[in-house]
């Protein structure tokens, strides 16, 4: 139980960074919006709307148990804490590019600042989760 509670507020903290980044730059980076925006077409509709929210917090169980491995082989410190955030932003952003380049009608954002935010929210992701694991 404590894995899902932590999860929660790892993926809420990097949300938060998502939308907090999503207004001072003026563009679309919800991952939860945009999931839904490539998938939630294809859902019942009573599960269109939290599909998105859904998904992304079932892969934030999957980041923060890949974190405690991380920290298990390694150390657990900041500076592992960011470079796990930045090697787990990097594979969010493989996942996005494919789902982009393979779906039929890819939302119209800019793709660059879009991947930049998400390594950046996937640090915010694991140095959230250095804090809950350290105290």
């Amino acid at each position: 139980m404590k894995i899902l509670f932590y999860t929660a507020l790892c993926v809420a903290t990097m949300t938060l960074c998502s939308h907090i980044l999503s207004l001072i730059c003026n563009k679309r980076f919800s991952e939860p919006h945009l999931l839904n925006d490539l998938y939630a077409r294809h859902m019942p509709r009573f599960f269109q709307k939290s599909f998105g929210w859904i998904v992304h917090y079932l892969l934030g169980v999957l980041y923060y148990l890949g974190y405690l491995g991380f920290i298990t082989m390694l150390a657990n410190g900041i500076l592992y804490a960011i470079l796990y955030g930045i090697l787990a932003g990097l594979s969010g952003v493989a996942g996005w590019m494919i789902m982009f380049s393979t779906h039929d009608n890819p939302p119209k954002i800019d793709f660059a600042a879009f991947y930049i935010q998400l390594v950046l929210a996937h640090v915010i992701f694991a140095l959230t989760a250095y804090g809950l694991v350290m105290y």
